[in-house]
């Protein structure tokens, strides 16, 4: 056969997106071999665009001879070619060699004024991930775009715009380039009422950071290998209107669509409503109702919440019916990406839903950031995961292979919120790749890290313990302030309070507190700003998160001034800070609390043996306590489920287990009662057996430590 035959029976399979029967594949693919070195450039690119269309990746040998033969026949002179085998290559993710992909970037430069808008998109979105461009190939799409734009539709835009969005790592775009990609987007919206507009959604609402590709399977984005040259702070301007639209129309296409694309665009509803979760209703006033300023590399901090609130609830529901309706034609990563995009929009899905999402999860082994997902997602809706699911993720811990350092941290951060201790060897495992990861790990990760580890009551290894210092030290800047506060409440727990970074972790959270006033923008909505009331007395502007941040922060400097006397205390800086600090340390006894059955159980049981004690009484420097006996100094702590281990009730958390720390070394005996061994004794004579029982115990432990 010719290479011409033999490329008409590849693109005869990926026209009927059929795969090649095996018995056929083999000797297809020897005769090409044979016959390589005769095939036109036509030929070649038709059979890369089948390979890619049937989604099979050739041996690596054939690709290398493919390779070799299009570098013989440089340069390539016709456009449909060119595009076929650009995108060819990006799709199956082939590793260019570089003479190859600067030799297919110069084609392009010379052939890009001849192609048409869908050559010229698919060829810039592809080229964008296989070359590290060049100033000459900005230029050249500058000039495509400036004179050739108005013939973009729906389809070819959003591939240009995706391409942009990557090229942009490593040259700015033209603010010229930026209107005009700006104003047609506009036009686009009003007139493109086709399938291609989930496309353009897709395209300019997506979130570059999880890899999520509009027409493949949502995997981690293949990393450049290049140090980038440039970040362009440029803004693609849309308005919230269009955007709105947008999203409308494309919800309206979504019953015809493939399932990917349905994955996409719940991807990106999540994306825009996860903004009115982490954004204060004071930064996004800053913003004009009107605009979105969403950069070109694509970020969602800065899309206004009347976005979300513009997008008719009849929509949303819509959308969320379909997403459920075609549940069972996802595969196990769709269904992560989905179940995660629900947790985002505070949807829990419904039991049948839930049914088909765990069904679809235990058919497919996922990969670690998939996992991820599916813990994150939990977490957030605070639903218990199936054992069984539980039981492979821990056994995925235990192969390294795959996972990233944000994946592990989001999956310690994840167990830790669920309260899911996992057994002995996935823990190992968790820690081990933590410190073999701590050098790539961002601020944010190290903190979720260290949170996690002492929530979980997992002390770490000392090699994990000394790289995550190393790393720690090297970024405290880069914390933010919950951040910052987040891991000094995490080495007070770990005992890890005695060390050189404590201070210097110490020192940059009370400067951020000290530095920022009202009319200083610091980049970070979470650290409170002190002001001053018309008495000129401090005061603090924060939300209930940021208070609690300044609770725990008395936590840190109570522990370090106990356990570690002989160390330098921790310096407030200025003593309005201090008193500040104490203010919100104090302020937890206004907060109304109820008491719960088994607390008013007990309480009415100290009654009957006639002690004298208090409820709900706020120790300085641990907080409120459930019941205090002043005349004996016992601290009685009832504890009901969120004091301990979801999935091992005898094993409390590390919040608990330090809080019980802390009572102790203020001076105090603690007096646990655990909600199932109440709940164990049904009357209430046995109870106050219990209790006595309890109360004798400490009374003994106390006497020995006197004689001692």
């Amino acid at each position: 056969m010719s290479s011409r035959s033999i490329a008409n029976v590849f693109s005869g399979f990926a026209v009927m997106s059929t795969r090649v029967p095996p018995t056929l594949w083999t000797p297809l693919i020897h005769q090409l071999t044979t016959i390589l070195h005769h095939a036109s450039v036509v030929d070649i690119a038709t059979i890369l665009w089948s390979f890619a269309k049937i989604d099979i990746t050739p041996d690596p040998n054939l690709m290398l001879l493919i390779f070799t033969h299009i570098r013989r026949t440089s340069p390539i002179n016709q456009p449909q070619p060119l595009s076929y085998i650009l995108w060819a290559i990006s799709k199956l993710r082939i590793t260019v060699p570089r003479e190859i992909s600067e030799s297919l970037e110069k084609d392009f430069i010379r052939l890009c004024p001849y192609m048409n808008p869908r050559q010229s998109g698919a060829a810039i979105k592809a080229i964008s991930t296989i070359s590290i461009p060049s100033l000459g190939l900005l230029t050249a799409i500058d000039t495509l775009v400036v004179s050739q734009i108005n013939t973009f539709d729906s389809a070819s835009f959003s591939n240009l715009y995706l391409g942009l969005t990557k090229l942009q790592h490593f040259h700015p775009i033209s603010n010229e380039t930026l209107r005009i990609l700006q104003d047609h987007f506009s036009k686009l919206v009003d007139k493109d009422k086709s399938p291609n507009c989930i496309q353009l959604l897709i395209a300019t609402t997506r979130s570059e950071s999880y890899g999520l590709e509009p027409s493949n399977t949502p995997l981690v984005a293949q990393k450049y290998s290049v140090t980038t040259k440039s970040k362009s702070q440029l803004r693609f301007e849309m308005r919230s209107e269009d955007l709105v639209r947008l999203f409308q129309m494309a919800v309206t296409h979504l019953n015809n669509a493939s399932i990917q694309d349905v994955v996409d665009v719940m991807w990106c509803f999540a994306k825009l409503d996860q903004t009115r979760h982490i954004r204060p209703p004071s930064l996004l006033q800053s913003y004009s109702k009107h605009t979105v300023k969403s950069p070109l590399l694509p970020t969602y901090s800065s899309v206004p919440l009347t976005v979300v609130a513009s997008i008719p609830r009849e929509t949303v529901n819509t959308l969320k019916q379909i997403v459920e309706n075609r549940a069972e034609e996802m595969d196990a990563p769709q269904t992560a990406v989905i179940l995660w995009a629900l947790s985002c929009t505070a949807s829990r899905p419904s039991p049948a839903h839930f049914s088909v999402i765990y069904s679809a999860l235990s058919r497919d082994r996922l990969i670690p950031m998939h996992i991820a997902f599916v813990l994150r997602a939990h977490a957030k809706l605070q639903q218990e995961v199936p054992t069984n699911l539980m039981q492979q993720f821990e056994q995925r811990l235990l192969d390294p292979s795959g996972w990233s350092a944000q994946a592990i941290a989001n999956m310690l951060w994840s167990l830790a919120v669920l309260r899911h201790l996992p057994n002995v060897r996935a823990m190992n495992a968790l820690d081990s790749m933590a410190s073999l990861m701590a050098p790539e790990m961002r601020p944010q990760a190290i903190a979720n890290i260290f949170w996690s580890f002492a929530s979980l009551d997992h002390s770490p290894s000392p090699s994990t313990n000394l790289r995550l210092m190393q790393r720690l030290q090297l970024n405290i800047q880069g914390l933010k302030f919950l951040e910052a506060v987040q891991v000094l409440w995490a080495m007070a727990v770990l005992n890890l309070l005695h060390l050189p970074v404590v201070e210097a972790l110490w020192d940059s959270v009370i400067t951020k507190i000290a530095n920022r006033s009202p009319t200083e923008n610091s980049g970070e909505d979470d650290v409170p700003e002190l002001t001053r009331d018309s008495e000129g007395n401090g005061r603090i502007q924060s939300q209930n998160v940021t208070a609690f941040a300044l609770f725990q922060l008395c936590h840190v400097h109570t522990m370090r001034r106990l356990e570690y006397p002989t160390l330098p205390p921790l310096s407030w800086k200025t003593r309005e800070i201090e008193k500040l600090s104490i203010s919100c340390f104090d302020a937890q006894t206004k907060v109304p609390l109820s008491s719960s059955m088994l607390h008013l159980a007990v309480c009415d049981i100290l009654t009957d043996l006639h002690i004298s004690y208090k409820t709900e009484v706020f120790l300085e420097g641990c907080g409120v306590v459930d019941v205090l006996i002043p005349s004996q100094k016992i601290v009685i702590e009832i504890d009901g489920p969120n004091h301990y281990m979801s999935n091992n009730k005898l094993r409390a958390t590390g919040k608990t287990l330090f809080k019980r720390r802390v009572i102790r070394r203020l001076g105090y005996h603690v007096v646990a009662i655990p909600y199932f061994e109440w709940s164990a004794l049904p009357q209430k004579n046995l109870q106050r057996q219990y209790l006595e029982k309890l109360l004798k115990q400490c009374e003994s432990s106390k006497l020995i430590e006197g004689i001692a």
